[in-house]
């Protein structure tokens, strides 16, 4: 599968906020959300999913994969499982605590455990700041994987901010720069979607 026809199939089933709306993230900023947790398992969209991702896998650790594959809950359990059975390579789980970060569940660590993998690639759908996927990270390192990145499908910066700071790796399949703004800029700057009465989403709602 083709990466541009991937992302073509993507705006065709509609993974984007729709004209005059957009989205709080869960740092708090606001912009037009890809949504692609609306992809459900099954369907051809996913299985296109699943496929763009592997290959990208191969192509980018072609000398040896990666030990491990992780999730981010809630978001990539199902694609991180496919992607997993597809490559025979080990799958971990994470869950959100009551802090809402995801942290890897008590059957990633017997696993983890018993098979001591020393490369772990974390699956991400949408990177932003990189909130989730570097409590994942954090997680896993203290698990004792000691090489840990992260693969997106996509980031909506031209960096992923938290990633770099924390000197954690990543790759994304493509990146799409999206207008975003804290919510001061996006109630006063001209281009801001609420000064432009967009309808707001709030986060986790």
């Amino acid at each position: 599968m083709h990466v541009t026809t991937f992302r073509r199939h993507l705006a065709k089933a509609g993974t984007k906020d729709p004209a005059r709306v957009h989205s709080e993230f869960n740092q708090g900023l606001h912009g037009q959300k890809r949504d692609l947790g609306q992809i459900k398992r099954g369907t051809p969209l996913f299985g296109e999913w699943v496929e763009v991702k592997s290959d990208f896998i191969i192509e980018q650790w072609h000398d040896r994969l990666p030990d491990a594959l992780i999730d981010v809950a809630w978001g990539t359990g199902d694609l991180t499982e496919e992607i997993s059975k597809r490559l025979g390579i080990l799958y971990l789980s994470t869950e959100k605590t009551p802090d809402r970060k995801p942290y890897l569940t008590e059957k990633a660590k017997l696993l983890i455990a018993r098979f001591h993998p020393l490369h772990g690639v974390i699956i991400e759908d949408v990177a932003s700041k990189g909130t989730n996927s570097l409590s994942v990270a954090e997680s896993v390192l203290e698990e004792g994987i000691p090489e840990v990145e992260v693969l997106n499908t996509t980031q909506r910066f031209e960096t992923v901010p938290l990633l770099d700071e924390n000197g954690i790796p990543y790759k994304s399949v493509f990146t799409e720069v999206l207008p975003t703004f804290t919510p001061e800029e996006c109630r006063t700057l001209p281009e801001g979607f609420c000064k432009r009465e967009f309808d707001l989403i709030p986060y986790n709602r």
